[in-house]
């Protein structure tokens, strides 16, 4: 139960995060808007582990970490691209069932057992995905920033921000994948890492 209620809540401000992201992309450059909240993040998750989740991490954890930094970034500037495009409903939910698909299916590569439930919830999501992106080709309805034009689906059969949701959404898995393969007694320190290795990508 407790796994759900802290799913939930990363579901909402997941989604409050995209969403004030996604105004902001639209005024700035996405990638001065991810470095900005990346920085933040980074300084939050350390005083985080600090005090509330130190561990004993591991060389492998902390290898798992820079994975799912670059996964992170990745992700992040591919969902920040499509929003700023002006694609909030589009890229925002392709993002997040791309993003919880893949990590369901490693998982069950490597052993786990999903509840009938589980798979009546994936089942309904393969449909979703396609809904979204088979939708109309609408205009967006601001103007895009400097450089945004070139990452729109126009001519390619896709609504607007659909193919950054797609690879926002790889991002993203490949980050939960290496977050979900760290020791639990390393912490809060993988975490960190991913965190610190987004702001470095990012500056440089």
């Amino acid at each position: 139960m407790e796994a759900l209620v802290l799913a939930a809540l990363s579901a909402l401000t997941y989604g409050v995060s995209d969403f004030v992201g996604g105004l902001r992309a639209r005024s700035a450059h996405f990638a001065w808007v991810t470095l900005a909240s990346t920085a933040v993040l980074a300084v939050g998750t350390l005083a985080w582990t600090i005090a509330f989740r130190p561990g004993t991490p591991t060389a492998p954890d902390i290898l798992l970490g820079v994975v799912g930094g670059v996964g992170e970034v990745f992700g992040t500037l591919m969902l920040m691209r499509g929003l700023a495009a002006g694609a909030m409903h589009v890229a925002g939910p392709l993002s997040a069932v791309v993003a919880a698909a893949i990590p369901v299916l490693v998982g069950v590569a490597g052993g786990d057992r999903p509840s009938v439930l589980s798979w009546v919830g994936i089942a309904a999501a393969l449909p979703a995905v396609w809904l979204i992106a088979s939708g109309d080709s609408a205009e967006p309805d601001v103007a895009a920033g400097p450089g945004v034009a070139s990452a729109s689906g126009r001519g390619s059969g896709a609504p607007e921000g659909a193919r950054d949701g797609v690879l926002a959404g790889i991002g993203f898995a490949v980050f939960f994948v290496a977050v979900g393969l760290a020791e639990p007694s390393a912490g809060g320190w993988p975490l960190v890492t991913v965190a610190f290795t987004a702001v470095v990508l990012l500056a440089v």
